[in-house]
């Protein structure tokens, strides 16, 4: 970070968990963050050092990431991967209701990151897809299309909740 404000070259930062998922609307850049545990608390504590140190930068606050390529940190698995080994392995699923969050593709988080690099306007940026759901309306709704989409002539596990 300091090589970057020495070099003054713009400084992306991806930020995600900073706020608890309690509004039934999508936040934005004005609300006031409300981490739920030590990793959003640590996601908004690398915000604010960026942007105290840095005059070129871009704090993209992101929710929910999916994309293709697996994530290390969890074992190469997602959230949906997640769902559907418990779902083959349970029968069902148990996911909070209580708390929102605006799935966003990795290709979407991308695109933007391309477009924000080539302005000048620096600062803090909602940086999600449209919508929103609850992490139980994720796989239900995910279920409900893998449903539909099956062959006939395959099983069917059915998936409760």
């Amino acid at each position: 970070m300091l090589v970057a404000r020495d070099l003054k070259v713009l400084l992306t930062h991806v930020s995600t968990d900073v706020f608890d998922g309690s509004k039934a609307s999508p936040c934005d850049e004005t609300d006031a963050p409300q981490p739920l545990n030590v990793y959003g608390n640590s996601k908004l504590a690398g915000e604010y050092f960026v942007r105290f140190i840095l005059d070129r930068f871009l704090v993209l606050r992101t929710s929910a990431l999916y994309g293709k390529a697996p994530c290390r940190a969890k074992g190469g698995r997602n959230f949906i991967d997640l769902m559907v080994e418990l779902a083959i392995e349970r029968g069902e699923v148990r996911v909070v209701d209580s708390e929102r969050v605006i799935p966003t593709s990795t290709r979407e988080l991308a695109q933007r990151m391309v477009v924000l690099s080539g302005c000048d306007s620096y600062g803090l940026y909602d940086a999600t897809a449209e919508g929103s759901c609850s992490w139980y309306e994720l796989p239900r709704r995910f279920f409900s299309l893998w449903h539909q989409g099956k062959p006939e002539g395959r099983s069917r596990r059915r998936v409760s909740r």
